[in-house]
């Protein structure tokens, strides 16, 4: 109910540049949009619907825009769209349309998502963050330097995000979560974006699956995802 289907949504948006900027008939073209993102949990679920829309209206006219083109297209719809277009594992700079592609996650790991019942306002949580001394920075070399390796254990040890502290303030709970993993098998936690989902690395589907059961009575929106 709180997802629109109209021109707020992002998926409309893309589909508008790239009719704008191709100068095609859209032809009655209709989306169906089958969400197994959570929304409002900072996964980016709406940029890559928008994301998905692009490829596949690129795709349907016979590749007009290499990749490359179509991220910059995407940059006008949303700061995250561009990398949710070149899919894969990227170091974004900028507002998100800088792009450098990287090495992949290693695949021999899970990732357990736990979204709990609340929202997060990215705007507030900006003007939060305005407020607040952020004694910690992510180390993006140290992150690359643990990807090249493929080394899971050093990538776990490198996730940050500054806007968690500032969110875990307000909604305690998520300590809650982040102890769960910890003490089933998780090598690796943090909020997702400006949440309020909270990720686990996990070495293999067996700790995933315990940690599911322990969060999915008082957190129904869990989920079991691999890296691609």
């Amino acid at each position: 109910e709180n997802i629109p289907s109209d021109q707020r949504n992002l998926a409309w948006k893309a589909a508008k540049v790239f009719f704008d900027v191709t100068g095609k008939d859209p032809e009655g073209l209709e989306i169906r949009i089958v969400k197994r993102i959570p929304s409002e949990a900072g996964l980016g679920g709406g940029s890559a619907d928008a994301a998905a829309v692009l490829r596949a209206l690129n795709r349907h006219y016979g590749y007009p825009f290499s990749v490359l083109a179509l991220a910059e297209l995407g940059a006008q719809v949303g700061s995250d769209v561009p990398f949710c277009t070149i899919c894969g594992t990227a170091m974004a700079e900028g507002r998100g349309e800088r792009l450098r592609k990287l090495p992949d996650m290693p695949e021999d790991c899970c990732i357990v998502i736990c979204k709990p019942d609340f929202s997060s306002s990215t705007p507030e949580l900006y003007k939060k963050l305005d407020e607040t001394a952020i004694p910690k920075h992510p180390d993006n070399q140290a992150m690359e330097s643990a990807l090249l390796a493929g080394d899971i254990g050093r990538v776990a040890e490198q996730v940050f995000n500054v806007f968690d502290p500032v969110v875990t303030a307000d909604h305690l709970e998520l300590n809650y979560i982040k102890s769960i993993f910890n003490s089933y098998g998780a090598v690796g936690y943090q909020m997702t974006g400006s949440g309020s989902a909270v990720f686990a690395i996990v070495p293999d589907f067996e700790f995933a699956a315990v940690i599911c059961n322990m969060l999915k009575d008082n957190y129904p929106n869990v989920f079991i995802a691999k890296p691609i």
